[in-house]
């Protein structure tokens, strides 16, 4: 289910929020919205392609870029709010 940006994804770069467990359990469903979206539209091996550039130390608007077609930046500007 695509639950869209409840939490901002630039808020969960670096963790949940952690003041309740509503808002971590929210936290968690927006995060497997946003994975079975990319999961759906660009297939697994995409995601794969991504995590095996950010092992390699890429950064994140660039991975992204080749993985999806899309930088993370504009992702995160334009997911769930369509």
């Amino acid at each position: 289910e695509n639950i869209g940006q409840i939490i901002p994804l630039k808020l969960m770069e670096v963790g949940f929020p952690a003041r309740n467990t509503q808002e971590v359990a929210l936290a968690y469903w927006e995060s497997y919205s946003v994975v079975s979206y990319l999961i759906d539209k660009y297939k697994l091996f995409r995601i794969k392609q991504l995590l095996q550039d950010l092992g390699k130390g890429t950064d994140m608007n660039t991975a992204f870029l080749s993985a999806f077609s899309i930088t993370y930046d504009r992702f995160v500007e334009t997911w769930g709010k369509e």
